[in-house]
């Protein structure tokens, strides 16, 4: 994949977490997005920022079409499927509200947004609700792609992809 190709080479591996929760991985100059692309809300969402993202600031990377995207970053492929994850341009691995911060950052018309954010402390609170928000996703999207039998459908540490349900 030409993003792991493009970055993986550059990746020292995971340093220790930074006291707001990231950790740095000792990355390249754009931000890489790792994103459901299983999961509608997160494709609509990603394509909006795709849209915006006229000069290929941000690298794009549908971990649920290329589990494989995350090998060398750090990422645990469960976690990286609960939540959103970023590699900034400085190369710590962001998740959660502080992610979003970093995409924004890097698009016109949200700059000014994730700025605002960070400024008035807003991002602690928004965590709170991205974990709450994130947690009902995870739950939902388990039951539509893999029925009642939630836990033979979790997404297994070992980057293969998860079964689905034939959609209908």
């Amino acid at each position: 994949m030409a993003i792991r190709a493009g970055i993986a080479g550059e990746w020292t591996g995971m340093g220790n977490a930074d006291s707001d929760g990231t950790a740095d991985a000792g990355c390249g100059s754009r931000p890489v997005v790792f994103y459901d692309g299983g999961c509608p809300v997160c494709r609509r969402e990603i394509a909006h920022y795709r849209r915006l993202d006229r000069a290929g600031r941000v690298q794009w990377a549908d971990i649920d079409a290329d589990p494989t995207a995350l090998d060398g970053t750090g990422i645990d492929p469960v976690d990286a499927m609960r939540r959103f994850h970023v590699i900034d341009a400085a190369g710590r691995v962001r998740s959660g509200a502080a992610a979003f911060t970093v995409v924004w950052d890097a698009l016109p018309g949200w700059r000014h947004v994730a700025r605002g954010i960070r400024a008035l402390r807003l991002v602690a609170p928004l965590e709170r609700v991205y974990v709450r928000w994130a947690e009902r996703r995870w739950r939902r999207l388990q039951r539509t792609r893999c029925g009642s039998s939630a836990d033979a459908c979790d997404v297994r540490s070992d980057s293969s992809p998860a079964p689905r349900r034939s959609a209908r």
